[in-house]
């Protein structure tokens, strides 16, 4: 089982934010797949089991604010008894530009609170990462803690449907084909 984990904040007042990427890119993928996803509470996150390439995945989204995304990941991992390599966690990256998206195994924090208790919660950062890039220049005027939590603009969301719609395909690569190289190569290259 794949458990496939979007980071964001519960709550309609962060819904359309840079931090709730993760939340808006399992939301896409259930759409463009056709899942007729339906979220269902569990504990401390709300869940979906689905079938895709002939595998079952769970689609995650904590339901405690983003600080806090470790309790989730951790207790479906625990529950499934299963390793970091059926973990694949989406999220938002300051470090990339707004619209870009890059495929990464493993690795640090990078400064993500969400990633940072992830990694504590598991005791492994060897997880295979989905990161969508919000940087933009206005980054650079507002204190990060804001910037996440602001909504995005127009412009920024249509070029994050584009990343979006990369990411997905990049997936079906990974797990369809089952091919990581491949999925990253097609990800990371402009």
């Amino acid at each position: 089982m794949i458990v496939l984990t979007g980071l964001g904040n519960p709550g309609l007042k962060y819904a359309f934010t840079r931090h709730n990427l993760g939340f808006l890119f399992l939301n896409f993928l259930c759409d463009k797949w056709n899942l007729n996803c339906n979220f269902k509470k569990k504990f401390d996150y709300y869940y979906d089991i689905i079938s895709f390439c002939n595998q079952d995945m769970i689609f995650i989204k904590p339901d405690t604010f983003m600080n806090l995304s470790g309790i989730a990941v951790k207790e479906v991992v625990n529950y499934y008894k299963l390793n970091e390599d059926s973990l694949i966690v989406c999220h938002d990256d300051k470090d990339l530009d707004c619209g870009d998206v890059r495929f990464k195994k493993g690795g640090g924090a990078g400064g993500h609170n969400g990633l940072k208790h992830i990694i504590s919660g598991l005791g492994t950062n060897n997880f295979f990462r989905i990161r969508f890039g919000i940087k933009t220049e206005r980054l650079s005027r507002v204190p990060l803690s804001a910037f996440v939590l602001e909504k995005f603009t127009e412009d920024e969301e249509l070029k994050y449907v584009k990343a979006f719609e990369k990411a997905a395909n990049g997936l079906e690569i990974l797990l369809c084909k089952k091919d990581i190289n491949e999925a990253i190569k097609f990800v990371n290259t402009k």
